[in-house]
C-alpha cells in the first residue's frame, strides 16, 4: 500500500444563500444516504441516491447559459501496471462514476488507485493518491466502477476481491478483507452501501464463475450472506440448466437499487456460460438474464423477472434499474424500470416482478421478431423447449453459418448508467447504434466470434416510459458508453468514446454545448455544487474495444488517446 499526500455549502439550490463549509464533511450514515436528494451539491453514491434516477435538482447551469459552459479545471490521472502486463491498458480504464461530498471528490482508475481531489475554486488539486498494492500481473481486466462512502471511510472494492477501507481525510488504510470466493472471480462494479451493510457482486462470469451478490458487514467486516445468481445442484432452479450442461456465468457487476420502504435490493444479472453457445447449457439458465428482488436483511429472493432465457447473444442484463414514479391518469405509481443490453426497454410491478409493458429503443432489433405483450418474453420463447430458437436467421448455432444480430453485443445499454427527469417524465440513456456479426464454433467453446460488419455509432436516447415510446433520438458517429444524467436546469448531459463531452436540451435532445476532451470517454458525467456555483465533470481515458476501431469505422479513432483526466466544467 502507498498513500502520497499532495496537499461551503449548505444550501437546497445553488442560487439560494452559500454558507461555509467545514474542510472536512461529517460522517456519511444510512440516513444522509436514504435523504441523499436533500444534498444536491453532492454526489454521495455512485447513481447519486438509492432510486438510481441520477437527477440532479442544481438549476444553475440552465438550457438558457449552457452555450457558455467552459473548462473549469483538468487533471492528470496518471495510473500504474506491470511492466509484462498481457494487456496494453498502462492505465486501465476509467469508467468510475465519481463521488463528491462537500467539495472534495474521490474516484478510483481502472487500476483500483484511489484518489481524492479538492475541488474548491483556487485549490483543485490531488489531495492523495492510494494505491492498495495488488498484484495487477493478476488482473484481466482493469475496471473499477466506482467507490462508496461510509462514516470517515472511502470503500473501495478491487479486482482480486478484497473489500479495503480508506480514511477519508488522508487515504490510509484501516482495513482490508479478502471477499473472493472462488476462481475466475473478478470485481469491478460499484459498491452499495445499505444500513451497515456493503453490497456488491462477482463478476467473471465469461470464464465460468458462478456469479453471486453479497453482503459484507461493515462492523465486523465479515460476509453477511451471500445469494448465488446460479443455482447448486440439488436446488429447484437447477433443473433449468439441463443435465450435463455447463454452469456458469449470471455476473453481477453493475450496482443496483435499493427501496428502504420495503428493504429490497433490485440487482441485474449477467449472461449464462458460455457466452454464445447455448447447445452447452440446455434449459432457462435460471437466474442469469434476470432481474432479482431480494431481501435486504437475508438476501432471500422475493421474486424474479428473466427477459432472455437460454441467452446465446451476450446480452447481460446487470445494467442500471431505476425506480421511478409514474404519473398517468391524475395517479402515481413506481416501477422498477429497465434499459435491457438486448434493445428493449422495461417497466416491472417493483412489489410483484410482474411485467407490465417494453418498448424496443434501438434503432434496429433483429435477435427477436417482438415481445409477447403480456409477458414480456420474446414471442419465439417455448418454455417446453430446452434449446430456444429466437428469431431463426439471427440465432447462432454450433458450426452455423455467422449470422447478423441486432442491437450489437454490448447491447443496446450495458453498463453506462441511464437517468430520469422526473420535470419531464423522460428517461434518457446512451445507447450503441449498431450490429455485430455472431458465429459459434462446431466444439463447445467459451466465447465465439463476433465483428461488427458495419460501422457503429451511438445515440443518447429519450424515452416516454408511461406510453411507453421513445420520445427524441439524438445520434452520433462514436458509441455512447458514458450514459446520462439529467438535471432541473433541462439538460441532460453525457459523453461519446471519440472523447466529446454534450450539454443537450432535455425535450428536444439539441445540443447545446460540446467539448473535445481528445481522449476515450466510457465515464458517466456528474453534477456538483461547490462554493455556491454548480459544475459538471467526467473521467476520460483508456482503451477501446478493437470491434469499435474497425476498418468500417465512422471516425478515425487513431487520432484520440488513451490518456486519463479529470475535466471539470462549469460558468
Amino acid at each position: 500500500m502507498k498513500t502520497i499526500m499532495t496537499g461551503c455549502f449548505a444550501s437546497t439550490v445553488l442560487v439560494l444563500t452559500v454558507l461555509c463549509s467545514s474542510a472536512f464533511a461529517a460522517d456519511v450514515t444510512s440516513d444522509r444516504l436514504i435523504k441523499a436528494d436533500s444534498e444536491p451539491q453532492n454526489w454521495l453514491m455512485v447513481h447519486k441516491d438509492y432510486t438510481a434516477n441520477r437527477f440532479s435538482a442544481l438549476d444553475q447551469i440552465n438550457k438558457g447559459n449552457a452555450r457558455n459552459l467552459k473548462v473549469a479545471f483538468t487533471l492528470g490521472l496518471s495510473g500504474s501496471a506491470p511492466g509484462g502486463s498481457p494487456l496494453k491498458w498502462p492505465n486501465g480504464t476509467m469508467e468510475a462514476t465519481p463521488l463528491v461530498e462537500e467539495g472534495f471528490m474521490y474516484f478510483a482508475n481502472g487500476w483500483d488507485e484511489v484518489f481524492k481531489v479538492d475541488l474548491h475554486p483556487g485549490q483543485s488539486k490531488i489531495m492523495w493518491k492510494t494505491d492498495p498494492g495488488i498484484d495487477k500481473s493478476e488482473v484481466e481486466m482493469p475496471v473499477n466502477r466506482g467507490l462508496a462512502l461510509y462514516k470517515d471511510m472511502v470503500l473501495l472494492l478491487t479486482a482480486n476481491g478484497h473489500v479495503i477501507g480508506l480514511k477519508k481525510d488522508n487515504g490510509r488504510i484501516l482495513f482490508d478483507e479478502v471477499v473472493k470466493n472462488g476462481p475466475n472471480e473478478t470485481f469491478t462494479g460499484a459498491p452499495l452501501v445499505v444500513k451497515d451493510m456493503l453490497i456488491f457482486g462477482a463478476s467473471g462470469g465469461d470464464y465460468g464463475a458462478r456469479g453471486w451478490l453479497a453482503a459484507f458487514d461493515l462492523n465486523t467486516r465479515k460476509i453477511r450472506w451471500r445469494w448465488y445468481s446460479v443455482p447448486a445442484e440439488g436446488d429447484p432452479e437447477a433443473k433449468t440448466w439441463a443435465n450435463g450442461s455447463s454452469r456458469g456465468g449470471g455476473a453481477i457487476w453493475s450496482t443496483g437499487v435499493y427501496d428502504p420502504t420495503t428493504n429490497r435490493l433490485y440487482w441485474g444479472v449477467g449472461n449464462p456460460s458460455p457466452m454464445f453457445d447455448a447447445e452447452a447449457r440446455p434449459g432457462n439458465n435460471l437466474y442469469t438474464e434476470s432481474t432479482v428482488a431480494l431481501d435486504a436483511d437475508s438476501g432471500k429472493l422475493v421474486w424474479y423477472y428473466q427477459y432472455t432465457p437460454n441467452d446465446p447473444f451476450d446480452y447481460d442484463d446487470v445494467g442500471a434499474h431505476m425506480l421511478i414514479d409514474l404519473k398517468s391518469g391524475g395517479k402515481t405509481k413506481t416501477v422498477l424500470s429497465h434499459w435491457s443490453r438486448n434493445g428493449f426497454y422495461y417497466n416491472l410491478d417493483p412489489d410483484t416482478g410482474k411485467f407490465l409493458s417494453a418498448v424496443p429503443y434501438v434503432g434496429k432489433v433483429t435477435w427477436t421478431k417482438g415481445l409477447d405483450p403480456k409477458t414480456g418474453k420474446p414471442v419465439e420463447y417455448d418454455p417446453s423447449k430446452e434449446l430456444q430458437s429466437y428469431n431463426p436467421g439471427a440465432t447462432p448455432r454450433r458450426g452455423g453459418p455467422p449470422v447478423e444480430v441486432c442491437p450489437d453485443a454490448h447491447g443496446g445499454v450495458n453498463y453506462w448508467p441511464p437517468a430520469y427527469n422526473p420535470l419531464t417524465g423522460l428517461s434518457y440513456a446512451g445507447t450503441i447504434d449498431g450490429c455485430f456479426q455472431l458465429e459459434v464454433a462446431p466444439e463447445k467453446q467459451i466465447g465465439g466470434s463476433a465483428s461488427n460488419p458495419e460501422p457503429v455509432g451511438g445515440t443518447l436516447t429519450a424515452l416516454d416510459p408511461v406510453a411507453p415510446k421513445v420520445a427524441q433520438r439524438f445520434v452520433w458517429d462514436a458509441p455512447n458508453w458514458s450514459g446520462a444524467t439529467a438535471t432541473a436546469g433541462h439538460l441532460v448531459f453525457t459523453a461519446f468514446l471519440d472523447g466529446t463531452v454534450m450539454a443537450l436540451d432535455d425535450q428536444t435532445l439539441k445540443p447545446l454545448y460540446s467539448f473535445r476532451t481528445g481522449t476515450f470517454i466510457a465515464a458517466p458525467p456528474i453534477v456538483y455544487g461547490v462554493d455556491g456555483k454548480e459544475y459538471v465533470a467526467i473521467l476520460t481515458g483508456g482503451p477501446l474495444s478493437p470491434r469499435i476501431q474497425g476498418p468500417k469505422a465512422r471516425i478515425d479513432y487513431k487520432t484520440i488517446e488513451a490518456t486519463p483526466m479529470l475535466f471539470v466544467f462549469g460558468l
